[in-house]
This record gives C-alpha cells, sequence and structure tokens, in this order.
C-alpha cells in the first residue's frame, strides 16, 4: 500500500536521491531539501522514521524506506539533538561506556522498545567519539606518542 508523502517529506527523499553516494552533513541535507528550519527538518524526519513512509523518490521510482534507512534516519536526528544539547568538548568515551551499560540494563530488565531507545543512544555516542573524539585522552595520548582521537585540518576543521 502506497502512503501519500508531504511536499517536505518529498524534498528529503529528493535531497537524499541526489545525496547519492555523498557523504553529507544533517545540516547539508536539511539546506539541500530546502526545508527552513531545522526543528522543521527534524519534525519531518520524526514523522517519515514512525511511518516507514511510502514513497516515491526523486527518479520516480516506488521504493519502501527500508529499516535500515529508518535506524540510520533516527541515529542522525538523535546525533544532531544531542549535540545541540551538549555542544563541545564532552567526556565522551565515559558518555559511551554509560549508555553501553544502560543498554545491557534494558536488554535483561525492559521492553524491546527501550532497547532500540538505548541502542541507538550507543550508536550516537559511537559515532560522537569518531566524529568529536573525547579530549579527555588528548594529553594521556600525546604522552603516549599516539595522535589525537580527532585529526585536525591545517584550518582547524576536522579532517
Amino acid at each position: 500500500m502506497k502512503t501519500a508523502i508531504t511536499k517536505s517529506e518529498y524534498a528529503i527523499l529528493t535531497a537524499l536521491d541526489a545525496a547519492d553516494g555523498k557523504s553529507l552533513s544533517f545540516l547539508d541535507l536539511r539546506k539541500m531539501s530546502g526545508i527552513p528550519t531545522t526543528r522543521g527538518f527534524r519534525n519531518v524526519l520524526h514523522r517519515m522514521i514512525a511511518g516507514g513512509v511510502a514513497c516515491r523518490s526523486a527518479s520516480a521510482t516506488a521504493r519502501q524506506v527500508s529499516p535500515e534507512q529508518r535506524l540510520a534516519m533516527e541515529i542522525l536526528t538523535e546525533l544532531t539533538r544531542a549535540r545541540a544539547k551538549f555542544p563541545g568538548e564532552n567526556v565522551t568515551f565515559a558518555a559511551l561506556v554509560e549508555e553501553v551499560g544502560e543498554l545491557a540494563t534494558a536488554t535483561f530488565a525492559e521492553p524491546r522498545a527501550n532497547v532500540r531507545k538505548e541502542a541507538v543512544q550507543v550508536a550516537v555516542m559511537a559515532m560522537r567519539m569518531v566524529l568529536d573524539g573525547d579530549c579527555t585522552f588528548d594529553d594521556w595520548r600525546e604522552k603516549q606518542g599516539l595522535d589525537p582521537l580527532i585529526a585536525h585540518s591545517s584550518t582547524g576543521q576536522v579532517a
């Protein structure tokens, strides 16, 4: 069964099609979709994730958003929310370990929905570890002759 989609949902799907094979940030994708605000973009993504939107892509091929695509959108949405809530340098590794512990607890004692929520949090913190590093380890790593957890280019941008 095909579900009607909104213009905003179609804009996001069109942007995803245009970005095929390219690495884009959440904000780049939002700009490509033409949705003016991050909050509006995030709300549309949430609706799409919750509904498992059946849609027509920009190439006019009917397709169903896969469970993997839905999960990836959910993780990226949560990553954006987490970065907004906890910007800057953080104790990322400790937060990742904490989330793994919460996932373990949920696995043994809570409903599947809570396990999924905690698993998404683990994925988000693992992504933050890769993307943002953990500044608390920089001095120690330097003393050990190791490179920083995130690489900076000559312009100061994360490479």
